[in-house]
């Protein structure tokens, strides 16, 4: 079949033009900044409606990624996310945000507020049908890329939302939790 691997459809490419236009390559005489977006794809053996529920509500992620998040679940509600005794650290952390966009069993989006030194990102989560289950795909974005945060912030977030995928497949396919 033409455009695919192994019957599987291949997800286009960008062109050259496209890749050109995003704003990571060096700037003056600094290291890169890291400025393009953030993507990430994970396929979740499991119906679209089930994943797409885990991100998307507040029980959802309290099932496998944090403890106490309280949402308002519309366009332009607000969401507070909270991890208790996170991670190997055992750390306490709350981040809020404002989402951005919601296409039920599709699409949801939302922009991190700036705290604690971290700039403003956009963080949207698609899920789309897969003969065997669902491919979630995130795309975190700066919401402003010329924001002056180097290269840690985008480095953990890119490893934060590898993990945060993992959590998310491992929770719904297994049931298993950090």
């Amino acid at each position: 079949m033409p455009g695919s691997r192994r019957g599987r459809p291949r997800r286009p490419r960008r062109s050259d033009a496209s890749r050109a236009s995003r704003p990571f390559l060096w700037s003056g005489s600094h290291a890169p900044a890291l400025r393009a977006p953030i993507e990430h794809a994970v396929l979740i053996r499991a119906a679209p409606d089930k994943v797409f529920r885990a991100f998307s509500t507040a029980e959802g992620f309290d099932s496998w990624w944090t403890r106490g998040t309280m949402m308002e679940r519309r366009v332009g509600g607000r969401i507070h996310f909270v991890w208790r005794d996170w991670g190997p650290d055992r750390l306490d952390v709350e981040g809020n945000a404002r989402v951005m966009q919601l296409r039920e069993d599709e699409v949801f989006a939302w922009r991190w507020d700036d705290s604690e030194g971290y700039p403003s990102r956009t963080s949207e989560l698609e899920v789309a049908a897969h003969p065997e289950g669902c491919v979630v795909r995130v795309t975190d974005t700066p919401t402003d890329p010329d924001a002056p945060h180097g290269e840690v912030i985008p480095l953990a977030v890119a490893a934060g939302w590898g993990e945060a995928l993992t959590l998310l497949k491992m929770w719904v396919e297994h049931g298993a939790r950090y």
